[in-house]
């Protein structure tokens, strides 16, 4: 009896050890497990931030068989198909992933797909749903400010969510002409900066690209670099830096934002589009590298697309233009800039009734984009059609009063009809509304020095020279115009 209490004893404490080393085994494995799982999502993100886009697709592919609803994983495998140009499948699986239970960064991607592809109204929408829910989600009272740091905690952040989802938001009412509802939300942007804490590189850069639409060029560029500070890996940072400093003429500012962006992602089409942009004064081989490998990256690019057509009508290249254009609309039908080079194209070939209804097509989609009549004037001054060219710049101004570079076109336009006084009211309006702009600061000054230059009439031509050159160079000047007149008209 003793003997048998006795085994039955050690049969229970071996039974209850081996169990107890079992239960430790698999306690150590699942942490293993939620260890490994860390690590991988962490190398997952590490790939796609530099430019791996199918090895992250497979990483985050996997790390979802294991937990469809983890979202770091939608957010990163939806992120890698929009970077790749792979419309249909982000869009697919965001639906999926909205199947299967609420999730902002299905959402938010969802919302991109339709606004790359052109179906504003519907992504508008999308990008409200993301705010609304998450401003629902949000406590009231004393309880807000501790949820908004708790929030900063988690990953993704609903409070970053929900600013870029106002963000984009206020982009496509801006781009369908609705600038009064875009500003207000720029403007709240600006203020949720004011308001709070932010250290977030993402949040300062949207910040930064809502100030560049409010024209407070100074304080975006300080809140781009104040992004970089805050985590010099984040990319949009580097590249929002380098467009802003593109699109106001300094070059080589711009190209050292986008060198330390080439070191974070080589692989992003947007930098190399921007590098195309960087180089777009000169031209040449290396503009059109830059332009070839953003659209290899992503084939269906649309801004890249539009880029190449306007290259290749400058070019007197119509036929690979048309083919570009044609390719851009099917990816998006409602793309303004497309529609507005395919409408210069029309007109440069005297199609005039399929012009009028391209003409009509744009401006049903946004009333007030100007920037259609300048496309038109700047391929009439192409073409030296500077009467026509000033015609479309008026009606640019026309429907986009703060259009600042169609004021300058527009002023070097007059100036090369002789109406000097209007040209430079127009560069000086220009240059008011946009200082930094170089190109109306030289001309304005290359002005002020012509006041002193001696003045010579010769047929339809007006000369000025430095007084102490014009009788030499005068007479030369007119016998040359005369002939390139003749040969040209």
């Amino acid at each position: 009896m003793m003997l048998s209490a006795i085994l039955k004893q050690a049969s229970f404490f071996r039974n209850a050890s081996a169990l107890f080393l079992v239960n430790v085994s698999l306690l150590f494995l699942c942490l293993a497990c939620v260890s490994a799982h860390q690590v991988t999502i962490d190398s997952a993100e590490e790939e796609l931030k530099g430019g791996k886009y199918s090895a992250a697709v497979t990483s985050f592919a996997n790390l979802l068989q294991s937990n469809a609803k983890d979202e770091r994983a939608q957010r990163g495998l939806l992120q890698a198909y929009l970077e790749t140009g792979k419309y249909i499948e982000a869009e697919n699986e965001a639906k999926k992933f909205l199947a299967k239970g609420e999730s902002y960064s299905a959402r938010l991607a969802l919302a991109e797909v339709m606004a790359t592809t052109g179906r504003y109204a519907v992504a508008i929408t999308e990008f409200e749903k993301v705010s609304q829910a998450i401003e629902k989600s949000q406590p009231k009272g004393e309880k807000k400010e501790k949820n908004k740091a708790e929030q900063k905690k988690l990953d993704p952040d609903p409070n970053t969510q929900k600013l870029r989802a106002d963000f984009r938001r206020a982009e496509l009412l801006n781009l369908t002409g609705k600038e009064e509802a875009a500003h207000e939300v720029f403007n709240g942007l600006v203020k949720y900066y004011e308001d709070n804490d932010v250290d977030s590189a993402e949040e300062l850069t949207m910040i930064a690209h809502a100030l560049v639409y409010l024209e407070k060029y100074k304080d975006a560029n300080d809140m781009f670099l104040e992004a970089i500070s805050a985590d010099e890996k984040y990319i949009e940072a580097h590249l929002g830096g380098g467009e802003l400093y593109t699109s106001k003429y300094n070059y080589e500012d711009a190209a050292s934002f986008f060198t330390d962006a080439a070191k974070i992602n080589p692989n992003s089409a947007r930098l190399h589009l921007g590098m195309a942009s960087n180089k777009r004064i000169s031209g040449g081989d290396e503009m059109n590298a830059q332009l070839a490998e953003a659209l290899k990256i992503n084939p269906n690019y649309v801004e890249a697309k539009v880029f190449a057509v306007t290259v290749d009508l400058e070019g007197e290249r119509q036929a690979s233009a048309a083919t570009q254009i044609e390719e851009a609309l099917k990816i998006n039908p409602n793309s303004l800039d497309a529609h507005a080079v395919r409408a210069a194209m029309l007109w440069l070939q005297d199609k005039r009734s399929e012009f009028d209804n391209e003409f009509k097509t744009t401006l049903a989609i946004n009333p007030r984009y100007g920037m259609l009549y300048e496309v038109l004037g700047h391929f009439a001054t192409q073409t030296r059609r500077y009467r026509e060219s000033v015609t479309f710049l008026r009606e640019a101004i026309k429907l986009s009063p703060r259009l600042w570079s169609s004021h300058l076109a527009l002023g070097n336009g007059l100036l090369r009809m002789g109406n000097f006084e209007e040209g430079r009211a127009e560069l000086e309006e220009s240059f008011k509304g946009d200082p930094f702009n170089i190109w109306a600061k030289n001309t304005l000054d290359l002005l002020d020095t012509m006041k002193e230059y001696k003045e010579a009439k010769s047929g339809d031509f007006i000369i000025k020279t430095d007084g102490k050159e014009s009788d030499v160079i005068a007479p030369y000047a007119a016998e040359l115009l005369a002939e390139a007149q003749s040969k040209l008209s």
